[in-house]
């Protein structure tokens, strides 16, 4: 719309001689087609989202990163659960080794005794 009006607005300046301050203005050194090209350089700066980012698009890559954590923290909270499950079956484990342990040196020592009762 804003490229439309200057068009309107640049036709009605070159058929018109009765702006005269139009006219002074360009003349004074405001070129109407640098004007123009930076009208239109402006409009597809804010068209293409170059000044202002789109918000839709950082909404939508905050809203990824925020459902990536998400899984993320749940897949943490899944492997903290398994690992303390191994952990409380390797603790299981050290106690039932450490009574084996027990069992067997308590039995080497009843045969060394034995076998030096025995000579």
């Amino acid at each position: 719309m804003p490229f439309l009006c200057l068009v309107l607005f640049d036709f009605v300046v070159r058929k018109s001689n009765n702006i005269l301050k139009v006219s002074s203005i360009l003349k004074n050194g405001v070129s109407w087609r640098g004007f123009k090209v930076s009208a239109i350089f402006a409009l597809g700066f804010y068209t293409h989202d170059a000044l202002t980012p789109n918000r839709k698009s950082l909404v939508k890559e905050a809203e990824q990163a925020l459902a990536e954590t998400k899984s993320l923290l749940a897949e943490a909270k899944s492997l903290k659960e398994t690992t303390r499950a191994n952990l409380a079956q390797v603790e299981a484990m050290k106690k039932l080794l450490d009574n084996l342990l027990q069992k067997y040196m308590a039995r080497l020592a009843e045969l060394e005794i034995e076998k030096v009762d025995g000579r």
